[in-house]
């Protein structure tokens, strides 16, 4: 193992100082380019087919929406910069025990298109608590889990749109900083999601789909070269402990297990999938309940390609590191956690231009299309599950998409406040996503769970224990993220970072500055 490292000739580039090395002009243009796409769809729709006049219209494109473009929507809805920078900063940091996340999350995906799918498509809803009442003959049971999907939602928003604008703040060398690139987030987002509705999220979410692939696959070849291959890569990550698929504790201190990672991801990915307003929404927008199934299918394949090609560019770069012995999280050289991916970017690929702008663009593709889809689906809750209801039963069909529109503002306003608050969060944007969006989906989930397969519980029962399973989760949640007692980060090799003649060896201090 040891010698099929050893005996490759180097061809790594020298590391460049990160202060001497910002994104160029060029990088900006193709960033520039990126939004204005993204900008340019939800334009087109708003004055295409019947230009989102009704709320039908804005919200289920009039169930007449394409298969395969839905199925990647759905995927990309919970894709987000968290992935592409969280991932291979968890690989870098903790070993391939992440990996085992997929299996549940392809077990979440079958028993979604089992058990929800046919729940909700017969019904025909735009609101998929429009069940809720209609099961415990309870609108506070309803309004309770749309307060619930609309918390979860502006916390999932705001890490979103915080994940890819720290990482712009670094490629910029501060010149476009966390806050602007927020409020550009927040501006984009909201701006062709109000303009275009369902259609034009969906249609935005396939293009940046396609971004978010080769900003991944940049990163994957081009430290796959520099090591030596495939193989190496995996030499290297196994010599520094990196390679693990055996951890079996019931300990639940323990960062990852295969219990945790497969039970634990099971459950949450089923409440996404299953019940997640965003994916129901577009899986009842298809035609036929066999179309709604096949979406979630597809998004199998979809998501372990994501999954596994994001936590390969972070075994990548830390075989690149290690190779040249030095671990730029060992000897502090990356700001945090979450600047290990943007490191490695501006450090190896900065001389190509285009290459970190595209990079940039990759991340901003994840945050707008799960900013867009959460726009969206609170857009239409809110509108269904409370103002329709109560207060707008006679709406006309024009004055229903004004105020969904007006809805849409309001929540990407909330969103884009939720993500300067998400500045001051410690730890990888990863573990933030999950932690606190899942401590408020899960009671969401048991909601639909007592309500589809428990028929003695009544609207009582509901309401109290969702109540109190926010609490306790809410409460664990916090207080694990905040003790910080389940980081790992296994060691690295720093020997060769500082050795005088060394390429790549520079000055601690200064490059602190940055």
């Amino acid at each position: 193992m040891n010698s099929a490292i050893v005996t490759v000739t180097t061809t790594a580039s020298p590391l460049v100082d990160q202060v001497h090395r910002t994104m160029h002009w060029v990088d900006y243009v193709v960033f520039s380019l990126f939004l204005s796409v993204s900008l340019g769809i939800g334009i087109y729709f708003a004055f295409a087919g019947d230009r989102q006049r009704t709320a039908k219209e804005f919200l289920t494109g009039n169930r007449s929406l394409s298969l395969v473009p839905v199925a990647v929507s759905i995927l990309v809805s919970f894709t987000s910069a968290i992935l592409i920078l969280g991932a291979p900063a968890e690989l870098y940091l903790n070993g391939t025990m992440y990996l085992l996340y997929t299996i549940g999350k392809v077990i979440a995906i079958i028993l979604a298109s089992l058990i929800f799918v046919p729940l909700f498509y017969p019904l025909k809803l735009t609101s998929s608590f429009e069940y809720l009442e209609l099961r415990f003959e309870s609108k506070a049971v309803r309004i309770l889990g749309n307060l619930f999907y609309i918390l979860s939602s502006i916390l999932y928003m705001g890490i979103a749109m915080y994940a890819p604008s720290a990482a712009m703040d670094f490629c910029s060398g501060g010149s476009f900083n966390i806050y602007m690139s927020i409020a550009a987030s927040g501006v984009i987002g909201t701006a062709y999601t109000l303009l275009g509705g369902i259609k034009a999220v969906v249609w935005t979410d396939v293009f940046q789909a396609g971004i978010m692939l080769i900003g991944i696959f940049a990163i994957i070849i081009k430290g796959t070269i520099d090591v030596g291959g495939p193989a190496n890569v995996w030499a290297i990550n196994e010599k520094y402990g990196r390679i693990q698929f055996d951890e079996f504790s019931f300990d639940p201190t323990v960062r990852h297990t295969f219990w945790g990672l497969t039970i634990g991801s099971a459950v949450g990915w089923l409440g996404t999938y299953g019940v997640n307003q965003a994916a129901v929404q577009r899986y009842c927008a298809l035609p036929n309940i066999s179309k709604a199934r096949q979406s979630l299918w597809i998004n199998i394949p979809g998501a372990m390609i994501l999954t596994w090609t994001a936590s390969a560019a972070g075994m990548v770069i830390f075989a690149y590191y290690q190779y040249i012995g030095c671990d730029i999280n060992g000897i502090g050289w990356a700001r945090g956690k979450n600047d290990i991916v943007p490191y490695y970017v501006m450090d190896q690929l900065g001389q190509y231009y285009s290459i970190p702008g595209l990079f940039v663009a990759s991340l901003f593709a994840g945050a707008l299309s799960s900013v867009s889809s959460s726009l969206n689906a609170c857009a239409a809750i809110t509108w269904k599950d409370i103002l329709e209801p109560l207060f707008f039963k006679d709406a006309s069909e024009t004055k229903s998409g004004w105020i969904n529109r007006i809805l849409t503002l309001i929540f990407g306003i909330l969103g884009t406040g939720f993500g300067f608050i998400a500045i001051n969060l410690g730890g990888t944007v990863l573990q933030a996503s999950l932690s606190f969006t899942g401590a408020v989906g899960a009671p969401s989930l048991g909601l639909f769970i007592m309500g589809a397969f428990i028929p003695i519980v009544n609207k009582y029962g509901a309401f109290v224990g969702a109540v109190a399973g926010l609490a306790i989760n809410m409460w664990v949640s916090i207080g694990s993220y905040s003790a910080g007692n389940q980081e790992i980060s296994l060691p690295g090799n720093t020997s060769m970072c500082n050795v005088p003649g060394q390429p790549w060896a520079r000055s601690l201090r200064t490059l602190r500055r940055h």
